[in-house]
């Protein structure tokens, strides 16, 4: 049990002191500028409220709570609803529940409503939040938790914003020098189901190595290395494309311009269940006079919470990902030492694996281990680092969102690459929605082009490194 007492918030002495603009990525180092006010704090410009969560506990996955928690918001402005949001409601015991309140009555609505989200996805003990919620006056917090109707309570008043309004920024071309990655969960197959949207959110991207989850087992890699070609040319090579098996359901798939199938083209099994394989495709990328890089696209295991059965098998299937990758990085390095004993010590970076990169839906909901493993790969390349992305406004690294559903969005899809052979230039993820016009146009892309998946496209630029 989680026993939390009353602690204050902001106080009056900030009333009048710039409101910071808070990221939802579950950094919190933007909280710097707001002084510790205890286990429960909130800020508002008066459009938005940013509420910070620190518990003296274990760490908790927020949709996923053995009992509900509710979340008071008690606005002392009486022409603003007041607001609850349930994490885990009873009804269905996991996600979270919205509701308005007007003259004392509940009505039902959804988190997405009010643009509610908050990150960290993970277990943690440290959340940061957001929604909408204009209010001119001030307010109420209360975060009720378990069956003992502990509580934390905090009260806030608006403030002025310290700087204006971030606006969406156009989608960055790649420098001639970088190679762009993108990872994208196409929602069932819906990259081939609709190819025009498809078209024009890989034009306005231009990748060089594509890290795709969630084809249909009936779409194969030569389907796909013809939308490409179709899509984005030939040249300077064509499109090739290798794959997960058949038998998933939902295949993921990496392509790049020459690509390679690296290594045999057997299924990576996970080792305590050799009958099940993992939803993983693996392709060598030539890159003239600097070798082969590596990308792994992977698809881990969907929901749970923190150490129930999906949260193991997802260990499992990243352990599974990393003995693959060190296995192909391994042999590799033997051929190539064996080439250069045969040739004298002859040059060989036009044969061996330069770097490494791994993206796709990893579904991390639960704890973070499977993250950790897969950092954790020995590739004699450096460290494996995940990118630090945010959207295009600046506003999260949410990478999932569904409005139709019960969960608020999260980061479930992450791109790795190795320290010690790549730098990173540039990263964000793209969401057609928050693009002004005029960048939609200057793009090809249309509003609600990304709404063709649940996920958002991740997009990477790194450098070789000297």
């Amino acid at each position: 049990m989680i026993t939390l007492a009353w602690l204050g918030g902001c106080t009056t002495s900030l009333e009048h002191a710039p409101c910071p603009t808070i990221i939802i990525d579950g950094e919190f180092n933007d909280w710097a500028t707001t002084p510790e006010a205890g286990d429960l704090v909130a800020i508002s410009n008066g459009r938005r409220l940013w509420i910070r969560l620190r518990l003296d506990a274990e760490p908790v996955s927020l949709q996923n709570l053995d009992a509900p928690w509710t979340l008071e918001l008690d606005f002392d402005d009486p022409e603003t609803d007041d607001m609850r949001i349930d994490f885990s409601p009873s009804q269905s015991g996991r996600g979270v529940d919205f509701r308005s309140i007007r003259n004392g009555n509940p009505i039902d609505g959804s988190p997405y409503d009010v643009g509610f989200l908050f990150a960290p996805t993970i277990a943690s003990a440290d959340f940061e939040m957001m929604l909408e919620a204009p209010c001119r006056t001030g307010g109420t917090i209360t975060l009720r938790t378990g069956t003992e109707n502990t509580s934390l309570q905090t009260r806030f008043t608006p403030r002025p914003s310290d700087r204006a309004v971030r606006t969406p920024r156009s989608i960055p071309p790649p420098a001639p020098d970088v190679i762009r990655v993108v990872s994208w969960n196409v929602l069932y197959g819906r990259l081939l189901h609709d190819q025009e949207r498809s078209a024009r959110i890989l034009t306005a991207l231009q990748p060089d190595i594509l890290l795709l989850q969630e084809l249909e087992d009936g779409q194969t890699p030569r389907h796909v290395a013809e939308f490409l070609n179709t899509t984005l040319g030939r040249e300077p090579s064509p499109w090739n494309v290798t794959a997960s098996p058949i038998g998933s359901g939902l295949r993921s798939m990496a392509a790049s311009r020459g690509g390679m199938q690296m290594g045999d083209d057997e299924p990576i099994r996970l080792a305590r269940t050799p009958d099940r394989f993992l939803r993983a495709a693996i392709i060598g990328t030539p890159v003239p006079g600097h070798g082969m890089l590596l990308a792994s696209s992977v698809h881990l295991k969907c929901c749970g919470g923190p150490g129930d059965d999906s949260d193991m098998e997802r260990i499992a299937e990243a352990m599974a990902l990393v003995n693959a990758i060190e296995g192909i990085v391994n042999r590799s390095d033997q051929q190539d030492r064996a080439f250069a004993r045969s040739t004298d010590g002859a040059r060989t970076v036009d044969r061996g694996i330069t770097g490494v990169i791994i993206g796709g839906d990893l579904n991390l909901v639960g704890s973070r281990v499977p993250l950790e493993v897969l950092e954790s790969a020995r590739t004699r390349r450096g460290d494996m680092k995940a990118a630090d992305l945010l959207h295009l406004d600046g506003s999260s690294n949410a990478t999932w969102s569904d409005a139709s559903s019960s969960f608020t969005p999260g980061r479930l899809d992450y791109v790795l690459y190795s320290t010690g052979t790549l730098e990173f230039d540039h990263g964000f993820i793209l969401d057609s929605r928050r693009m002004e016009t005029v960048d939609a146009t200057a793009t090809g892309l249309k509003p609600h082009d990304t709404m063709l998946s649940d996920h958002a496209p991740l997009v990477l630029d790194v450098r070789l490194g000297d």
